[in-house]
Order: structure tokens, then sequence, then C-alpha cells
């Protein structure tokens, strides 16, 4: 009899699963792709090459290294993470710059008006 009611326990487990899969199935939702257009593509940066880069002011000097990248829910990057280069150690810190603060003049990531005491002034992140 303990048999008969492990059998009829399993069987009706085994027909539930099966009558599930196919309604689990169903629930899956189509994701659309978008066209990229290859002439963005150009004058895009890659974040691997944004995040560790070196942040210059408008006279060459390096003032502070790219240390993250914040990404809004619309896919959008309205912030940088920069450390500060001070005179101490002790003085660096993380600070939030507004990304529409940079530009890549040559080969660097320049930080218009930026400036090492600038830096300083932002309130730490």
């Amino acid at each position: 009899m303990k048999r008969l009611s492990l059998f009829i326990a399993t069987t009706a487990l085994v027909a539930g699963l099966g009558l599930t899969t196919p309604l689990l199935a169903q629930t899956t939702t189509k994701v659309m792709l978008t066209a990229v257009d290859p002439a963005v593509l150009t004058t895009a940066w890659r974040a691997t090459d944004i995040i560790g880069a070196k942040v210059y002011d408008d006279n060459g000097l390096e003032i502070g290294q790219v240390q993250d990248l914040l990404v809004a829910a619309n896919g959008a990057v309205p912030f940088v993470i920069v450390t500060n280069i001070p005179a101490s150690k002790e003085a660096a810190r993380d600070v939030v710059v507004a990304a529409s603060d940079f530009e890549l003049v040559g080969k660097k990531l320049t930080m218009h008006g930026g400036s090492a005491a600038a830096l300083l002034g932002l309130p730490i992140f």
C-alpha cells in the first residue's frame, strides 16, 4: 500500500510538472534590438578606455584619474568618478564630475576649466 501511495504521488508530481512547463514557456518576452549607426561608433568611447585614464587640465597637467562611470537608467553616462591628484597622497579622494566636462583632445582626456584645486573643492563621493 505504501508503494502504491508513493507511485501515485510521484506520478501526480511528474504530471503536474508536465502541465506547468508549457505555461512557463509562454510567458517569455521578446527583446527588441536597435540598429546602430556605424558613423556613431567611430566617435564613441569604450568604457575600458576611459576607466583608468588620466585626466588633464587645459594646460596638459595631470589632475586626476577616472575610477568609474555612472550609468543612468536610460543608458546615458551623465557622470564620471575621478580620483584627484593632490600634492599629498592623504588628500586623494573620489569626486563626481559631469561627463560633459570632458573632451578627448588628441589622446588626452581633458577637463576644460578643471584643475587640481577645483577637484579638491568638490564633495567626496
